[in-house]
């Protein structure tokens, strides 16, 4: 009933406005409005009728995504639009490892007798593993992105940064077009509030309030004016570039500190039996397959973070230049985890017991694999770029 009552009342007061028309009961418009407010009817739309002329179109509704995304982008969270992507991206490197030390353990026969006696595929790959090489390629992959954020950045402050995809969602950034608000719904303030600063200056909405737009307010990102002077570059933030690389280290010497342990218990088994019979009994697990989920891990949280920092420049607005540090990081953690699991294939195989290989695979996960795939979806939940509301 309000609704309509809002409505006709509306109507009616345009109608007066263009000469008082007669109206259906043959008075005019205005005399028509004076009674309906008169009898306690008010002539502004109700809160429905608000409601629905406010929504924004589905283009509309693709610019204000595109406004959160580069908002979100001066943010060191993950943003990945798509949930089913995200979680792609977290198990594939995971999955491929499971299956490729399944398989080398269903396959194994027996322990060879030299190491020439095997063909080893990965050996080439083992040789630069077994070294420093090994655990640092986590953080070789972090300082890729690292560099391609710099890049980026740097372009943005010498005035070369190019304008976003899209230069109707920097309008509405600015605040140009309609009534509609848009709400932070991240948690963490990803996104700014409403009424926050970088709000539309007044009467910025008028005009295109005009031509039946949308206008999202509050949803500025910090920082100067980029090429061309339509979009607010702000600073980018690559993802979880600080909390990654305390991860990665701990990972490391939790690592480090097993093997060690590994090491002092196989030498008192050693010392104790005696020949090479002993020293192999005194392995109860592989520690190079410990070793394997331990670079596991971390390189799968740099995929989920390198295809991040991806979503985050093209939603800024990133120059090629830019986006080669993230590519090229999100290619090379793919890469660098198939290689280790095949590696670890062959271990498996070859040069293990099922039963420690499976032991390995069972502490790797429990020490590293699984904690790291909890932690990296607790941040996917903080800083989700998708509004709910």
């Amino acid at each position: 009933r309000g609704f309509f009552l809002g409505s006709a009342g509306h109507s009616l007061s345009l109608n007066s406005s263009t000469g008082g028309m007669p109206g259906p009961a043959g008075g005019s418009a205005a005399g028509l409005h004076q009674r309906a407010v008169g009898s306690g009817s008010s002539s502004r739309p109700s809160a429905g009728a608000q409601a629905i002329a406010s929504q924004p179109s589905e283009e509309q509704q693709e610019q204000i995504a595109l406004a959160h995304m580069a908002q979100a982008a001066c943010k060191p969270g993950i943003v990945i639009p798509s949930q089913l992507a995200f979680y792609v991206l977290l198990a594939m490197p995971l999955l491929v490892w499971l299956g490729c030390v399944v398989a080398g353990m269903a396959m194994f026969e027996s322990l060879p007798v030299r190491r020439r006696d095997v063909q080893h595929w990965m050996l080439w790959f083992d040789t630069v593993f077994r070294t420093l090489a090994g655990p640092a390629m986590p953080f070789i992959v972090l300082l890729l992105r690292l560099a391609g954020s710099w890049v980026a950045n740097r372009q943005q402050q010498c005035g070369q940064q190019p304008p976003p995809p899209s230069s109707s969602s920097a309008r509405l950034l600015q605040g140009g077009a309609g009534s509609t608000e848009a709400h932070d719904t991240s948690g963490d303030g990803a996104y700014a509030d409403a009424g926050r600063a970088g709000a539309a200056p007044a009467g910025a909405g008028a005009g295109a309030g005009a031509g039946g737009g949308a206008r999202v307010t509050g949803i500025t990102a910090p920082g100067g004016q980029g090429r061309g002077g339509s979009w607010p570059g702000g600073r980018l933030a690559p993802t979880l570039v600080p909390r990654c690389a305390l991860v990665y280290l701990a990972i490391t010497l939790a690592r480090l500190l097993l093997y060690l342990l590994h090491l002092a218990v196989q030498g008192r088994v050693q010392s104790s039996t005696g020949g090479a019979e002993g020293s192999h009994a005194a392995a109860f697990m592989s520690d190079h397959i410990l070793l394997g989920a331990a670079v596991n891990a971390g390189l799968q949280a740099e995929l989920v973070a390198a295809v991040s920092d991806l979503v985050k420049m093209e939603a800024w607005g990133a120059g090629m230049i830019g986006q080669l540090g993230p590519g090229a990081a999100a290619v090379l953690s793919m890469a660098l985890s198939l290689c280790v699991a095949l590696d670890m294939h062959f271990t498996a195989r070859f040069f293990h017991y099922p039963a420690e290989s499976a032991i390995a695979v069972l502490l790797g996960a429990i020490l590293f694999q699984v904690p790291v795939v909890w932690w990296i979806r607790a941040c996917f939940k903080q800083t989700q770029t998708i509004d709910k509301d």
